[in-house]
Formats: structure tokens, C-alpha cells, sequence
């Protein structure tokens, strides 16, 4: 059967690439706290937090449970690897629902003006109004990137289970040499 390629860190290929996708996954769910609504980030940044408060906590807690798993993946620990399985499932699910929101955000998009104009100079940190977004953005267009951000941690996640599931990553997992 051939050795297994190994990387630096003496595990197979498969898996180091898949931990990699995992924490791309989890960096992109950080950037879609800013995507998600432009006027909740301008609020945050103005007001020092004002998100709802039990949104916070939701969101900590998950990721805490995401990113202690990739670290057991990453350390061999077949189990998490296992317990991540139906966290991925539920991002793909949500991706799936994502798109015909997106196709959605895109018909409404199309009837918007093609060039947004000011009614007067703006300021996006007075509190009180709120430019086509950041960037220069309306929020229909981040709504768009939102929805992107999720299909490609779907795509990441999917690739990532797969890659720990390869009869190379079985071995190593099961090996104990991690």
C-alpha cells in the first residue's frame, strides 16, 4: 500500500490540509459578523456593542466548541473529528438555504438605481444616517456577500470532511501515532 505522505507535523496530507480549511471556516464566520448587517457592525462600532446581548454568547459558545475541535483534529483525536461531522452537515444544509436567499438579494438588487446618490454630505459615523455601506456598498450587496461568505464555508467544510475521512486520514486517526 505506499506510506502515507506526511507533513512536518508527522500527519497525513489530508488532514493538515483539511485542519486548514476548518480554521479558513471558522475565520470566515468572524468576517460574517461584519457582513451581516452593516447597520448592526455600525452600531457596534458606535455604540461599543450594542448587538443583542444574547446573540454574543450564542456565537462564543460555538465557536469555543468549533475551534476545541479542530484543535483535537488536529491533534489526532479521532472523536472530533466525528463531533464536527454534524456541525459541517448543518453549515451545508444552511448553505443550500443560503442560495435561494442570495437569488432572492439579487432580484431586489437589480431594481435598485445604478448609481447611488447622496441627498447631501454624509458622515457614516454620525449615528443618524448611513451611506450606501461599507465600502460604498448597500446593504443589499452585503447581503449578497454574506450569503457568498456562507456558500464558500460550505464548500470549505465539505471538502475539509472528506479529507478526514480518506482511508489515509482512517489510518492516522486510528494509528495512535499522533
Amino acid at each position: 500500500m505506499g506510506a502515507v505522505p506526511r507533513t512536518s507535523a508527522g500527519r497525513p496530507l489530508a488532514v493538515t490540509v483539511a485542519v486548514a480549511l476548518l480554521w479558513a471556516n471558522l475565520a470566515l464566520a468572524l468576517a460574517n459578523l461584519v457582513v451581516v448587517s452593516p447597520e448592526a457592525f455600525r452600531d457596534w462600532v458606535l455604540n461599543l456593542g450594542t448587538l443583542q446581548p444574547r446573540q454574543i454568547p450564542i456565537f462564543v459558545a460555538i465557536y469555543a466548541v468549533c475551534t476545541f475541535l479542530v484543535i483535537g483534529i488536529g491533534r489526532g483525536r479521532s472523536w472530533c473529528r466525528w463531533a464536527y461531522l454534524p456541525i459541517a452537515a448543518a453549515g451545508v444544509v444552511r448553505a443550500a438555504m443560503e442560495t435561494r436567499e442570495m437569488g432572492a438579494a439579487i432580484e431586489r438588487l437589480s431594481s435598485f438605481p445604478a448609481v447611488w446618490q447622496p441627498p447631501g454630505p454624509m458622515d457614516p459615523f454620525d449615528g443618524t444616517s448611513f451611506p450606501p455601506g461599507l465600502l460604498g456598498m448597500v446593504p443589499e450587496e452585503w447581503r449578497i456577500v454574506y450569503h457568498l461568505i456562507i456558500i464558500v464555508q460550505a464548500m470549505l467544510l465539505a471538502v475539509a470532511i472528506l479529507l478526514l475521512f480518506t482511508p489515509r486520514a482512517n489510518r492516522w486517526f486510528r494509528s495512535g501515532m499522533n
